[in-house]
C-alpha cells in the first residue's frame, strides 16, 4: 500500500500499500539546496500509470492508498523526468520477499531502484535488509554491491515512512 507525499518517475513492485507519496526535485543539481516546490501526489487512477484490475484505490486504515495486487507488474507514477531530489512516502510492505522503488527509470533494464527483503521485518541483525542496485543493460548488480546494502529496523502489518535522497552519484535512505 503507498499513501500520497513529492514528483519524478516512481515504479513500484507489487507487495506494498502505498499511503503516501511525495517528490522535492532538486532544480538544479549542481546546487540541491535550490528545490522546486514539493509535489504531492494523490492516490488516483489517473497519476499512475498500470496494468487493468491489477491496481485498487482505497482508504486504508482512514487515509486514501493504494494497494498493488499480486501480478500487477510496474506500477508507474505519471510524473516529470527525476533527476535529484528526495522521494518521500509511507508504505506497508504485503509481499513476503520485498518492496521496491525504482528512480532515474529509463528503462526496465536501465534503472536504478531501493528495496525492502520484508522477509528481513523485526530483525536488528539483518545487515541486508534495504538495498540500493542499479540495472544495468538488464542486469541488476545488488550482488557485486554489498557494500550498498544496510540494517533497516521496520515492522511488517505497519506504515513505514521512507525518505530517499538521490544527489549525483550519492543516494540515502531512511526507513
Amino acid at each position: 500500500f503507498l499513501r500520497p507525499l513529492s514528483a519524478p518517475r516512481f515504479t513500484s513492485l507489487p507487495g506494498a500499500l502505498l499511503l503516501a507519496l511525495a517528490f522535492f526535485p532538486s532544480v538544479n543539481p549542481i546546487r540541491a539546496q535550490a528545490q522546486a516546490a514539493p509535489s504531492v501526489i494523490a492516490m488516483k487512477a489517473d497519476h499512475w500509470e498500470f496494468a487493468p484490475q491489477k491496481v485498487e484505490f482505497l482508504d486504508y486504515k482512514s487515509k486514501p492508498a493504494l494497494k498493488i495486487l499480486p501480478g500487477a507488474g510496474p506500477v508507474i507514477l505519471k510524473a516529470p523526468d527525476f533527476a535529484n531530489g528526495t522521494i518521500e512516502f509511507d508504505f506497508e510492505p504485503t509481499d513476503p520477499r520485498f518492496a521496491t522503488v525504482y528512480f532515474r527509470w529509463q528503462s526496465a533494464g536501465e534503472n536504478e531502484c531501493v528495496y525492502l527483503r520484508t522477509a528481513r521485518a523485526g530483525d536488528a541483525s539483518a545487515g541486508d535488509a534495504v538495498q540500493y542496485a542499479p540495472h544495468l543493460g538488464g542486469i541488476n548488480i545488488w550482488d557485486l554491491l554489498g557494500h550498498f546494502q544496510a540494517n533497516a529496523t521496520f515492522q511488517k502489518q505497519a506504515w513505514i515512512h521512507v525518505k530517499l535522497v538521490v544527489s549525483g552519484a550519492l543516494a540515502g535512505m531512511v526507513a
